[in-house]
């Protein structure tokens, strides 16, 4: 008796919960004329992709295969405009999958997009929201190269380095093999380092620092390109007895001296370079010098006790055969004016074309006015006191405008004090690359 009274009041209870519900659900049908409301799919799939000057609409329609029409509309000014992409049913001819791809052209900013899609009885969905940026000249103004750190050029290979780089930019790259074909190369932003394997010694290499300002991106910003060229070392081609590698210089024994702490330190001439009579200081002192003690050969320039030099000149003459930038360097091995007075020892490293070197007199007054004259291609003015063991940055930096170019370096000065003498057991000539 029991259990037939329970069951009926749990009857009662699921009939009034049931109505309830019912009534709760169809309340809306009095808002829309007793119409029940159906809504169709959305765009399975749907971004605003970032372009120059435009957005592009992408999406697919996979799940609802009624849809017919895609509506999407934004702000703009105080009212608002939309695109409309419909005859969707016939261009899918029977396929379940449909893509859509529209570019709206707006102005470069920032915007919101309400996305609806409706069927063939013109039921919609639910509107989405997303957003999208246009890209133009206020993005581009921002936007540079990525920095190269170095080229060098390797046996077999050249090697680029470049600085760290935002995650949306990349390098399209391009260089030419000793076969005369063409590479094409992708330089990611996680990328630091190219090995460019049998790059052409001394070809252009084609640089371009592309952007991308999303992930998102259709469109992707080009800077301007470039041309880098690998460092080469010239110096093995066009100088004579550099010293290069730390070899030292090698020269003729005339005679000993004592020079320094070196009690029988061997004198002479270099091969391979002009020395003038100025620098002749002695029968053997004639601006070459190999230590004993320290093992060093190198170009010596000495004032005696007896002789100052005063413009002298050390040179070489060669003519050079492509155009460009080019740097003359030099290691100094040390310098050694009396009691460390530097007013004694005024030395300049110098190009110029033709076949000799302008005097000394006209190089301070070339520095003095800050114009280059008589046939000077450039000139490095070497510290007073700065004379170091493996010291970087003695460089004159040149430019060759005309195939087979004859030109002359080396070096000009003054040694006035007794015994002042400076030391250079290496120079270098270096094709730059152009960053």
């Amino acid at each position: 008796m029991k259990q037939t009274k329970y069951l009926f009041f749990a009857i009662i209870s699921i009939a009034l919960v049931a109505f309830a519900s019912c009534t709760s659900m169809d309340d809306y049908l009095k808002y829309t004329d007793g119409k029940e409301i159906i809504y169709t799919g959305q765009v399975d799939y749907a971004v605003f992709r970032s372009g120059e000057g435009r957005v592009v609409f992408t999406g697919y329609l996979i799940s609802d295969p009624n849809i017919d029409k895609v509506v999407a509309s934004w702000p703009i000014g105080a009212g608002r405009d939309s695109i409309v992409i419909d005859d969707i049913v016939n261009k899918r001819e029977g396929a379940s999958f449909y893509a859509i791809e529209h570019s709206i052209p707006l102005a470069e900013g920032n915007y919101e997009f309400r996305v609806t899609t409706f069927d063939t009885k013109g039921n919609t969905s639910v509107v989405r929201t997303m957003t999208g940026s246009s890209f133009g000249e206020n993005y581009k103004k921002g936007l540079y190269d990525r920095p190269v750190q170095n080229v060098k050029q390797e046996d077999g290979y050249v090697e680029v380095s470049w600085y760290g780089a935002d995650e949306t930019t990349f390098v399209e790259l391009e260089f030419e093999d000793e076969l005369g074909l063409k590479h094409q190369r992708i330089i990611t932003a996680n990328m630091d380092t190219a090995m460019l394997w049998n790059c052409k010694e001394i070809s252009p290499i084609s640089i371009r620092t592309c952007f991308l300002p999303n992930y998102s991106a259709i469109d992707t910003f080009k800077l301007e390109k470039r041309i880098i060229n690998a460092d080469a070392n010239y110096t093995e081609k066009y100088i004579q007895n550099s010293g290069a590698g730390g070899v030292g210089m090698d020269g003729t024994v005339l005679g000993t001296t004592t020079i320094g702490a070196d009690t029988r330190a061997e004198c002479g001439y270099p091969a391979g370079w002009i020395v003038s009579d100025e620098v002749k200081v002695s029968e053997f002192i004639q601006g070459w010098i190999s230590s004993r003690t320290r093992r060093d050969r190198s170009l010596n320039f000495y004032s005696t006790r007896e002789e100052s030099i005063t413009n002298g000149k050390v040179y070489q003459t060669t003519s050079i055969e492509k155009i460009g930038q080019y740097t003359l360097s030099y290691n100094c091995l040390k310098g050694n004016p009396p009691a460390a007075d530097w007013t004694k020892v005024d030395v300049y490293l110098v190009v110029a074309k033709g076949n000799a070197l302008p005097d000394i007199s006209k190089l301070r007054l070339m520095e003095q006015n800050n114009n280059l004259t008589d046939n000077t291609l450039a000139f490095y003015h070497i510290e007073k006191g700065i004379p170091v063991r493996g010291e970087d940055g003695h460089n004159a930096t040149f430019k060759i405008s005309s195939e087979n170019e004859e030109i002359t370096f080396g070096f000009v000065m003054d040694l006035n004090g007794d015994k002042s003498n400076f030391q250079v057991n290496e120079v270098k000539l270096i094709y730059d690359a152009v960053f």
